[in-house]
C-alpha cells in the first residue's frame, strides 16, 4: 500500500519557519509597557505607561502625540531620535514608561521631579549615541556598572540593551542607584502596582498609576484608596477608566456614594460646559466591585477634539500670563468669546461607558 504523501506537512513546516523568521525581528524589540514597568527600579509612587501600537490606529493618536511633543523632556528625546537618526516614531517606537518616586502636586513641581523614562523600540544605538554627543556638547560619557551613560548636570541617558533607551533625571544618588539597578536586572520592580496594572492593562493603551496610600495623611477625610489609576483606550472614540483600590468594601461603598454626589453637583457647574467636559459627565457610570471603585466614561472623536482644543487654549493662556507682567486691573479685559471654540450641537453623543 502506498504511503501517504508528506508534502503538505513539509510545506506547513517550511511556511512556519518562514513566518517565524519574519516575525522574530519585530518581536525582538517589542517590549510592552507592562514589562518595562517591571524593569524600572526605585521606590516609585507614580507610573505612566503608553502602548503605542494599541493607540496608533485611532484618529486621535496624532492629537495625543501632539500633546506628548509639548512635554519638554519627551520632546527633547523624540527630537534627537527623529532628526539625528533614522528612527521613525510611527514604526519604531513600541512602548514608553515613566516612573517617579514623587507625585507632582502642581505644575511647578514638574521642573524638579525626579524620573526615569524607558522607551522600547528599534534603535540605531551607535547613531543615537553619536548624535547625542553632537547635539549636547556638555554631555560627558561615564560608566555605571556595565552600562555606558551620557549626561550632564542632573539628566542622563543610556541603553540598557540594544532596544531599550532610558533617560533619567534627578540627584546624583538617584541617578547612580537607577543605573546600578538597571544594570543588575536581578529583580522585578514596582510590584505594588501589579494588582491595579493587571486590572487596566488588557483593555487600555495608556495609564497613570498612583500610590494613593503614600499621599494620605491623618487629616485626610473620607474613604482612602491604596492605589489609583486613570487609563484610556482610543479607537474612533475615547474611553476613560478611573479605578481605585480602596482599603475595604465599606470604603468602596462610601466612595460610590460620594462619586455619585459629585457627579450630580457637577452637572450645574458652568465650567464643565466651558471646558467641553459635558459628554464625559453625561456618559459617566459608577460601579463597585468589592473593594474596587470603577468610574468609566467615553467621548466621540469630535467631542474629544473639542476638549483637547479648549484645554490647550487654557494652558497656553495660563503660560502667557506667567511669562508677562501683570497689567493694572483697570486695563484687564475679558477674553473674547470668539477665541473659545464653539461646541457642535449636531455632534454625535459619546458612547455609553463600559466596564473592563
Amino acid at each position: 500500500m502506498n504511503q501517504p504523501r508528506r508534502y503538505p506537512t513539509r510545506l506547513l513546516f517550511i511556511c512556519t519557519l518562514l513566518i517565524t523568521a519574519l516575525i522574530l525581528p519585530t518581536l525582538a524589540f517589542a517590549e510592552s509597557a507592562k514589562d518595562l514597568t517591571q524593569r524600572l527600579p526605585g521606590e516609585n509612587k507614580m507610573v505612566v505607561g503608553l502602548e503605542v501600537g494599541a493607540v496608533q490606529s485611532s484618529p486621535l493618536y496624532k492629537e495625543t502625540m501632539a500633546w506628548v511633543r509639548t512635554q519638554s523632556v519627551v520632546s527633547d528625546i523624540l527630537s534627537l531620535l527623529e532628526t539625528e537618526s533614522d528612527f521613525n516614531i510611527e514604526k519604531d517606537l513600541h512602548s514608553l514608561v515613566m516612573v517617579s518616586p514623587e507625585i507632582p502636586t502642581g505644575v511647578d513641581d514638574l521642573s524638579t521631579l525626579p524620573f526615569t523614562i524607558a522607551l522600547s523600540g528599534k534603535f540605531d544605538q551607535d547613531a543615537i549615541t553619536k548624535a547625542a554627543k553632537t547635539k549636547f556638547p556638555d554631555f560627558v560619557e561615564r560608566k555605571e556598572a556595565k552600562l555606558t551613560i551620557l549626561g550632564a548636570d542632573k539628566r542622563e541617558l543610556g541603553f540598557i540593551d540594544g532596544n531599550t533607551l532610558v533617560v533619567a533625571s534627578g540627584s546624583k544618588s538617584y541617578l547612580s542607584n537607577t543605573w546600578k539597578n538597571l544594570a543588575s536586572q536581578k529583580s522585578t520592580h514596582n510590584a505594588k502596582f501589579k494588582p491595579i496594572l493587571t486590572d487596566v492593562v488588557a483593555e487600555h493603551g495608556g495609564w497613570i498609576l498612583i500610590d494613593s496610600k503614600s499621599m494620605a495623611t491623618g487629616a485626610t477625610k473620607g474613604p482612602k484608596a491604596n492605589l489609583s489609576a486613570l487609563a484610556f483606550r482610543m479607537s474612533d472614540k475615547l474611553f476613560l477608566t478611573m479605578l481605585s483600590h480602596l482599603q475595604d468594601e465599606s470604603a468602596a461603598t462610601q466612595a460610590v456614594q460620594e462619586t455619585e454626589k459629585l457627579k450630580a453637583e457637577a452637572q450645574s457647574n458652568p465650567m464643565i460646559t466651558m471646558m467641553g467636559l459635558g459628554p464625559l459627565l453625561k456618559n459617566m457610570a459608577v460601579k463597585q466591585d468589592k473593594s474596587k471603585l470603577w468610574v468609566t466614561s467615553s467621548m466621540t472623536e469630535l467631542e474629544t477634539r473639542t476638549l483637547l482644543t479648549r484645554m490647550r487654549a487654557i494652558a497656553e493662556r495660563s503660560q502667557a500670563l506667567q511669562t508677562k507682567p501683570a497689567l493694572p486691573r483697570k486695563t484687564d479685559t475679558a477674553p473674547s468669546q470668539s477665541s473659545t471654540p464653539t461646541s457642535n450641537s449636531g455632534a454625535k453623543k459619546g458612547a455609553a461607558a463600559d466596564f473592563n
